[in-house]
């Protein structure tokens, strides 16, 4: 037996609960400045639909009600994809309204994503920005000079007595 350990009948009837489980509510903006706020607790990569596949992203909210955000929407979808949004993650969805492209053609449904994440010294991939946009990457800059700190020594305005006097 591969996992003689395991509780099967456990494990099979966890995954029969997860199997019945519906999607909740879905959120679905009605106007510009509708905003979703929560934690990203599931996705879904492919939850079917009348259309075909679309993923779904489950996200709790800071009362503890949950939403589906389905991802119809290439510029939403895109968002996450871009972010690579990881779960328990806290985001922040607004929905911006119908756009329609300067060059003409049809409107889309355009959104913004905020992924609250922990502040990084990482530096930022500015020769892959470079790169996607068909820059040339500039070299660095370096030897730069911060001013150095006074030393010890040196005259210090706070503590001489007559630079209260202006000599103006």
């Amino acid at each position: 037996m591969p996992n003689e350990t395991a509780d099967w009948d456990k494990l099979a009837g966890e995954l029969r609960k997860r199997a019945d489980e519906e999607f909740p509510t879905s959120w679905q903006p009605e106007q510009p400045g509708d905003e979703l706020i929560g934690f990203v607790r599931r996705v879904v990569m492919q939850a079917p639909t009348s259309y075909g596949p679309s993923p779904v992203v489950e996200i709790e909210t800071p009362t503890g009600t949950r939403y589906s955000l389905w991802l119809f929407h290439k510029v939403l979808r895109q968002s996450f994809e871009r972010e690579r949004v990881k779960l328990n993650e806290l985001v922040l969805v607004r929905y911006l309204g119908e756009k329609r492209p300067e060059g003409g053609g049809n409107a889309y449904a355009n959104y913004r994503l905020i992924v609250d994440r922990a502040k990084s010294d990482a530096e930022p991939d500015w020769a892959g920005i470079a790169d996607a946009y068909g820059d040339e990457a500039a070299a660095p800059v370096r030897g730069r000079r911060e001013s150095p700190p006074p030393d010890e020594g040196q005259w210090d305005p706070g503590s001489d007595p007559e630079a209260d006097d202006i000599p103006f």
